[in-house]
């Protein structure tokens, strides 16, 4: 465990993992694996958030529920400006269970407006980072390309019982 920085000594991530040995058995050191600090923070006020929200009574994490599973598709890496960018596409693969009958099954999702702040998806994982941060009451707008053409769907104001706890272990 602990931080890991960056050599300006910014903390990017917080090791989880530690290799110890390699394949053939030399010992390694300095060798871990990291969450980005990013997605650690989302998870940590989702459970600040409903542990107040919920009279101090744990809950643990619980995302926004659209019945969606969502795949990548058309993977690529460029090089640009001396950093190796990988992009994709999210893809809407099954649509069960959804309270919102407009998402079909091949749509790729471009971007999530949570509130006021549009979030731009080029990797598929994303898409549900951000429903780890929605809360109830919040305005949510998904625009899609279906088939080239560009869909909006509006679901308004978020109702609780949309928001549903997950499973992390």
């Amino acid at each position: 465990g602990g931080g890991l920085f960056n050599s300006n000594g910014e903390l990017i991530g917080i090791v989880n993992a530690k290799g110890v040995y390699s394949s053939d058995n030399t010992p390694l050191d300095n060798y871990a694996y990291a969450l980005p600090v990013d997605n650690v923070t989302k998870v940590a006020d989702n459970i600040i958030s409903n542990y107040i929200n919920n009279n101090n009574t744990a809950t643990g994490v619980v995302k926004l529920d659209l019945g969606l599973t969502i795949t990548s598709q058309n993977s690529k890496a460029t090089y640009t400006s001396g950093k190796l960018v990988i992009t994709d596409d999210a893809v809407i693969t099954e649509v069960s269970a959804s309270y919102i009958s407009d998402f079909q099954v091949g749509d790729i999702i471009e971007s999530i407006q949570i509130n006021d702040t549009t979030y731009e998806i080029t990797r598929y994982f994303q898409f549900d980072d951000l429903l780890l941060t929605v809360r109830e009451g919040d305005n949510v707008i998904i625009k899609l390309n279906r088939d080239g053409a560009e869909i909006e769907i509006d679901l308004s104001t978020v109702d609780s019982n949309k928001i549903v706890g997950i499973n992390c272990g």
